[in-house]
């Protein structure tokens, strides 16, 4: 799967969850599981990655430049991102913003002067007196311009990558493994329906063999409950992913073992009553056609008797 995954996004990944993202088939797997949440979870995964994006491109660019950058520790450091450190042994701090908006920097400009000015802000036991912000090429003119405006007095610089760049390197990643996710659904889908379609065919053999069943529908029954079967089981399965990934539940907790029964029960009853109206639907339709044409039958016999 290193081929779904670019190292930019692999390493990004790396660095923000650590040795839960140490290979390529690690980050497939919490790509597609995010993917299976849905749109708003991928969006904050988007916005998370893009945003260590921007952070390891900076870093890399100060090191080009002679300078010792490094990564902050957590990715729940307040304020900074990387600290970088020159030759005579001084460090800067600086907030890396991969953001397509001047004004939301500004905004977390004024935060951190406000942090600053309280000495909130620390690298382990040291105080930090001053911090930096790192914005994209596309939006510095306008930063450096409203900070300047705003008289808030914290050095601006860039990197190379806007913000729906490095975005895209998240959402490529994203399309990339989203038939992974898709197969993994059909996959269980298909073996739990074979499974039903194995007893299904098992009970009805075993019907036709002691009588309780005509061999004219016996097959129509299998499909019928096979199909009914498989509704409830995708349901099942949708319900497993949605209550262990969306609410942290054990899949082999007994809660989440009786919602999962009674989700995949209640979707086979319904689509089972639904299979058995339309046929008692059908049935009557075809005995009232019947009537139909016996009785027109019946008429085009007596208008002939009639002429004769």
């Amino acid at each position: 799967m290193s081929d779904k995954i670019s190292p930019q996004l692999l390493s990004a990944c790396q660095n923000l969850m650590n040795e839960k993202a140490e290979s390529a088939d690690q980050v497939c797997a919490i790509l597609v599981d995010k993917l299976m949440l849905g749109d708003a979870a991928v969006q904050g995964m988007i916005n998370k990655i893009k945003g260590q994006i921007g952070e390891d491109i900076f870093a890399e660019t100060a090191a080009q430049a002679g300078f010792m950058a490094r990564l902050a520790d957590s990715g729940s450091q307040e304020a900074w991102d990387v600290a970088v450190t020159s030759a005579d042994g001084a460090t800067q701090y600086i907030q890396v913003k991969t953001m397509s908006s001047a004004d939301s920097v500004l905004q977390h400009m004024q935060l951190v002067a406000d942090k600053l000015a309280s000495g909130e802000i620390t690298d382990g036991n040291n105080i930090v007196t001053e911090i930096g912000f790192a914005v994209p090429q596309d939006i510095y003119g306008e930063v450096v311009s409203k900070a300047l405006a705003a008289e808030l007095e914290i050095p601006v610089m860039t990197f190379d990558i806007t913000a729906q760049d490095a975005a895209r390197i998240v959402q490529d990643g994203f399309d990339n493994v989203a038939y992974l996710g898709l197969g993994n659904f059909f996959n269980q889908l298909a073996g739990g329906t074979l499974t039903a379609l194995a007893i299904h065919t098992l009970v009805q053999m075993y019907l036709l063999r002691k009588g309780a069943c005509e061999a004219e529908n016996m097959m129509n029954r299998v499909a019928m409950e096979t199909a009914s079967s498989a509704g409830g089981i995708g349901a099942a399965i949708g319900m497993e992913a949605f209550i262990s990934k969306g609410f942290g539940v054990a899949t082999g907790s007994m809660a989440s073992i009786a919602v999962v029964v009674a989700t995949g029960l209640t979707i086979r009853g319904l689509l089972r009553r639904m299979i058995i109206e339309r046929d008692d639907l059908s049935g009557f339709l075809q005995q009232e056609n019947n009537l139909l044409k016996q009785r027109s039958s019946q008429y085009l016999l007596s208008v002939n008797s009639s002429s004769a």
